[in-house]
């Protein structure tokens, strides 16, 4: 949602617009002949009404925002992402959305500074019979690249599994989830509340479902390492709040983006936590970024790391003409080793 609707409308109505809701088709029109291939998608923005570039909010430093434009890739609506991965020997940010597709893009800096966004390229995920993904097997979550393979490690909701893709779309196989996270009847509270969330820790799956699973307790989230490892996050609002993100960073320590919205009268709250890399490591909240407290935010859900440790998130638009795809840039600053808000239990 544009800041002027924002202010006009208040924190509320922001909120509702926040919420996931299926892609409104005709936000896109008629607009099967636009092919962005090659071009720049996306403009700078302010995502809070004070603070701007290298200025510092609780543990994280902000260093750009662009809001990318309404449009499609090689005939792929860019919209709904969910998820980011970057490659650094051929300096490529993937993207994956809810519907299915997969973009390769370039994000463009100066003096570290995020400041503009190239597309490269879209496909379709495919089965293994090479048909476009549809329906309930498209929901694309989360994101990984897999740097010895040169592959992308995907998650998927309500039809729930993980597969290891190329960068063409074409699988190479699936991956057993992490114990518990299979995908039988009954582990998640709803086909829309699965593996929503997906990393490599230590060199091993690492996920999380958006909501505690059926034997979890409501308080917290169960993220679950391939090796048996469980890490326990804190559930700020065990009604309203939805684990949306995990990215490991390059000390071992794992960032976990939690998006919390209660109702139409609320302001969507994006809250930041550092844990790891031990279970026993404490759980610190980096940054509460709240609709309510001058933030202009939307419904961030994926995360890539760059290889300096600067960390780029992205806001899945649920294809609504109301709401933006921001691409933010920001790094962790040393107030991330302040006292834990939580140790593990």
């Amino acid at each position: 949602m544009t800041a002027p609707l924002a202010r006009l409308f208040g924190a509320g109505l922001v909120a509702l617009l926040a919420l996931p809701t299926p892609i409104h088709r005709a936000a896109w029109g008629d607009s099967s002949a636009i092919n962005a291939a090659g071009r720049t998608i996306a403009s700078p923005t302010r995502v809070h009404e004070t603070l701007g570039i290298g200025d510092e909010f609780m543990g994280i430093r902000l260093l750009g925002a662009l809001e990318i434009e309404r449009t499609r890739i090689d005939d792929i609506p860019l919209a709904e992402l969910s998820g980011l991965a970057y490659d650094p020997d051929d300096d490529i940010l993937y993207a994956v959305s809810d519907e299915g597709g997969l973009f390769a893009l370039r994000a463009r800096f100066e003096n570290r500074v995020l400041t503009g966004l190239d597309a490269l390229s879209a496909t379709r995920l495919r089965d293994g019979g090479g048909l476009p993904l549809d329906g309930a097997s498209s929901d694309a979550e989360g994101l990984e690249w897999l740097p010895t393979d040169r592959d992308l490690l995907i998650s998927f909701e309500r039809n729930h599994r993980i597969i290891e893709y190329r960068t063409d779309g074409r699988p190479v196989g699936r991956r057993a989830p992490p114990s518990g996270y299979s995908a039988t009847n009954g582990v998640f509270r709803a086909p829309n509340l699965g593996l929503e969330a997906l990393t490599l820790h230590q060199g091993q799956v690492l996920t999380g479902s958006e909501s505690p699973r059926r034997r979890d307790d409501d308080d917290s989230y169960m993220i679950s390492r391939a090796d048996g490892t469980l890490f326990r996050l804190p559930r700020r609002d065990p009604e309203a709040g939805g684990l949306t993100a995990l990215q490991a960073l390059r000390d071992g320590r794992i960032l976990a983006v939690e998006r919390n919205f209660r109702s139409l009268w609320t302001p969507v709250v994006i809250r930041l936590y550092l844990f790891g890399p031990e279970p026993a490591s404490p759980v610190r909240l980096i940054a509460e970024l709240d609709n309510g407290k001058g933030w202009n935010i939307d419904n961030f859900e994926g995360l890539a790391v760059l290889p300096d440790g600067r960390l780029l998130m992205v806001s899945d638009d649920n294809g609504s003409g109301l709401q933006r795809t921001i691409l933010l840039c920001f790094e962790l600053i040393e107030a991330s080793q302040d006292d834990p808000v939580q140790s593990p239990k």
